[in-house]
């Protein structure tokens, strides 16, 4: 996000309504009263890091499995780091 625009608010405010604005409709969304499915839940950044750090700390009780949850954690990762460089080449920041 703080490659995509120059003022560092935009770049935080960005960051948190993607980790929040995905993270409030996939609860509610895999609440029983809703539909039920709890692998909405994987959409939910805040969940998925959840998911990681109760298996780092041996704590049961998620909803979704913690090996699927990195994955989409380091996926996200690699797709973001690879939108920064490719922007930041754009912009002729890094050479070669």
């Amino acid at each position: 996000m703080g490659s995509l625009t120059r003022r560092k608010g935009y770049a935080a405010a960005g960051v948190f309504a993607i980790t929040f604005g995905l993270t409030i409709p996939a609860q509610i969304l895999a609440s029983p009263g809703s539909l039920n499915i709890p692998g909405l839940l994987y959409a939910s950044p805040w969940e998925d890091y959840l998911a990681v750090a109760r298996a780092a700390y041996g704590v049961s009780g998620g909803l979704i499995d913690w090996p699927l949850a990195l994955g989409i954690l380091l996926a996200a990762t690699v797709v973001a780091a690879l939108a920064t460089y490719l922007r930041m080449r754009a912009v002729e920041v890094v050479s070669g």
